[in-house]
């Protein structure tokens, strides 16, 4: 759930707030576009594995950030904590 999202968020190092800007391109990495707000997203989810590392980063527009998300959301299963 949410509290386990952020636990784990926590735990990263470097934070995505200290990260997040860095590692933002000038254009979409999906359909190309630079005009428009750009955000950045995490390949591997958080809560599948993946950190906040440049190699987890890909910079997408709000339209295919909402279609990469829809549609990888049931393609990775959360790591279980115990």
């Amino acid at each position: 759930g949410k509290s386990i999202y952020d636990a784990v968020k926590k735990q990263l190092r470097p934070s995505f707030a200290t990260v997040k800007d860095d590692y933002r391109s000038e254009e979409c990495y999906s359909c190309g576009e630079s005009d428009c707000k750009l955000d950045v997203h995490h390949i591997i989810p958080i809560l599948s594995g993946g950190t906040n590392g440049e190699w987890n980063m890909m910079t997408l527009c709000e339209s295919c950030h909402s279609q990469v998300e829809w549609f990888t959301r049931d393609l990775v299963e959360p790591v279980l904590i115990e």
